[in-house]
């Protein structure tokens, strides 16, 4: 922990992004469906702290075809304890980086320092120029945020800030060749951190070495003497062609440097690996290359680098993304991560996670509030939904239901809904295992702006359960669940397998029962007599059948409704519908 952080960023007129502001943490890890703005908050950071040559009139944010005449990011700097809570005052290290002048002080006499960027271009150009500003507060009661005071310059001390971006787009290859790469930056230091006597011994021991590689090689040595006939073509007499295997000076290391993985009998060179492996690998490099920086501090020096890191998980399987995100975790400095992987959610902590949600042209970010929970409550969430369900975060839809019957038949009823299997319009089916647990998933579903919706059991006590875990998941007793038209109660006191086998699909059931029967079976006689006792099966029979096999006959009676000609249930319709009506809006 480098005792100062990014708490609060600001950002408008920039890409998708208008108006909008977050909260980040030593680690952040952004989430939501594609589009919603995650990279555009990347590129904020980028710009402010880093490269924004890459502006064009492209990047203005545009609404009802009117395009944004300036982009405004402001950042506000705290500092913090080695927990990351808030702290008073800075550091006396970081006081002297910062300067007093630029330090201000909330109404709970908390320092921090906030300025503003503006990027502007002219009708003719499409070059931006920058100018960064002190905010006189960070917020003034009635003033829209856009309309605060700046004052003087505000110059970022980009030494003690770096910013670092990390492109989807990442391979160790590319690395290699690339002096200007994290590892190319790295090898092109070598030398300096030998003495002179030392890089004198290493190249004489390398020269010896081609030396040697040649006179043992006819091959190596035909291809020196053809070569040599460039001599003669020469001005200058003293010109000579040298074939060298490995480099000759230590500052080209890069221009030989083999990286190999595998076992330590048989490995392979990273040209022979796929995208995972070399991703991976570029990625810990450039944790090397910070570990290196942070160590070349001159003592007493004060560093936070800024690290933006966009889709981490690329070409990795789910396991080594777990890994990989432990790694990134560890490196020193304020951590941004892009992510579409449930498995890098699923790592973060619930404070971490912040998932953009696009509304129209606003996009705004949902955070869990663990304020006033219990650390039951908040383990709860961590263990029944993010860890269980990382893949929630990125849905467009959630519907809750308590158990396995819905869990194997409100997919089927999905799919025949909307013409399509139900993820492929990210929308989830999840099971919360009991009336008593819908509170943590639905309190998850408003934090991150994911519309929701319950589907229960009619009993008396299912009843009172949604009733108790949605006015606890959203801290109002004065809701009434049958005003709310989210949620979905089974009529009549019935249990879902009493309310399907209710309603006349009688002999849907039968018909597509037989037909199991005939797909199953494979004694001809006993089909026959298998079937014909079908016939003599009544509701109650099928009622029963369900309850006692809840697995099997939830989904067989759901496919005997919906290989029918005849409507769904009408209940499950009503929420598919205003599913659907929800959709649209997404």
């Amino acid at each position: 922990m480098s005792n100062i952080l990014i708490d609060k960023i600001r950002i408008d007129g920039f890409r998708g992004l208008k108006n909008f502001e977050m909260s980040l943490t030593e680690t952040s890890v952004l989430t939501g469906m594609n589009n919603a703005g995650k990279t555009s908050v990347l590129k904020a950071l980028q710009i402010v702290f880093g490269n924004y040559s890459f502006l064009s009139t492209e990047d203005l944010h545009i609404e009802n075809n009117v395009r944004s005449e300036k982009i405004i990011v402001d950042v506000r700097l705290v500092p913090v304890d080695n927990d990351g809570g808030r702290s008073e005052d800075f550091s006396e290290d970081w006081d002297i980086v910062l300067k007093a002048a630029n330090i201000e002080h909330d109404l709970e006499d908390r320092a921090y320092v906030a300025f503003r960027s503006v990027f502007t271009t002219s009708a003719t150009q499409n070059n931006f120029t920058r100018e960064i500003k002190k905010l006189e507060a960070w917020e003034q009661d009635g003033i829209d945020w856009r309309d605060l005071q700046t004052t003087t310059k505000f110059q970022i001390p980009t030494e003690q800030l770096p910013f670092f971006y990390i492109e989807t787009q990442r391979d160790i290859l590319d690395d290699v060749k690339q002096r200007t790469s994290f590892l190319g930056r790295m090898l092109g230091n070598v030398a300096e951190h030998y003495s002179r006597e030392q890089v004198e011994q290493i190249e004489t021991m390398i020269a010896s070495l081609n030396q040697q590689a040649i006179d043992s090689s006819d091959i190596l040595t035909n291809i020196q003497t053809a070569l040599s006939g460039l001599d003669s073509t020469m001005d200058k007499h003293d010109s000579k062609v040298s074939i060298l295997p490995f480099a000759k000076k230590l500052r080209d290391l890069n221009k030989s440097l083999s990286i190999q993985y595998g076992t330590e009998n048989d490995s392979f060179t990273m040209d022979y690996h796929g995208m995972g492996t070399r991703s991976w690998s570029s990625l810990l490099t450039f944790k090397a290359f910070l570990q290196f920086l942070i160590k070349s501090l001159d003592e007493g020096k004060v560093c936070c680098p800024i690290i933006a890191i966009e889709e981490p998980e690329s070409h990795l399987h789910p396991n080594a993304q777990r890994q990989l995100y432990s790694q990134l975790v560890e490196m020193s400095g304020q951590k941004v991560i892009s992510t579409h992987s449930p498995y890098i959610a699923a790592c973060a902590k619930l404070s971490e996670i912040k998932c953009l949600h696009k509304d129209g042209f606003n996009t705004s970010v949902g955070v869990f509030n663990t304020e006033g929970l219990h650390k039951d409550d908040i383990r709860n969430v961590e263990r029944q939904v993010v860890l269980s369900h990382g893949e929630l975060l990125f849905s467009k839809a959630i519907v809750f239901f308590e158990g396995e019957t819905e869990a194997q038949a409100l997919p089927i009823f999905a799919e025949k809904a909307f013409n399509m299997p139900a993820f492929n319009c990210g929308v989830n089916f999840v099971g919360v295992g009991g009336y008593g647990f819908y509170a943590p998933f639905v309190r998850f579903a408003e934090a991150y702006n994911i519309p929701w919706f319950i589907f229960s059991d009619g009993e008396q006590d299912a009843i009172n359960g949604v009733s108790s875990a949605v006015k606890k998941a959203l801290c109002d007793d004065s809701l009434n669940i049958e005003d709310m038209d989210n949620i979905f109660v089974i009529p009549d006191g019935k249990a879902y397998e009493g309310y399907i086998t209710s309603l006349d699909y009688l002999d849907e059931f039968k018909t597509y029962h037989k037909q199991h029967i005939a797909n199953t079976e494979t004694d001809h006689r006993a089909i026959a007599g298998k079937q014909k006792g079908v016939d003599r099966l009544t509701a109650a029979d099928y009622k029963e059948k369900a309850e006692e096999n809840k697995t099997t006959w939830a989904s067989i009676m759901a496919l005997a409704i919906t290989e029918s000609t005849k409507p769904l249930p009408p209940l499950v319709d009503a929420m598919l519908n205003k599913v659907k009506e929800e959709l649209t809006n997404v």
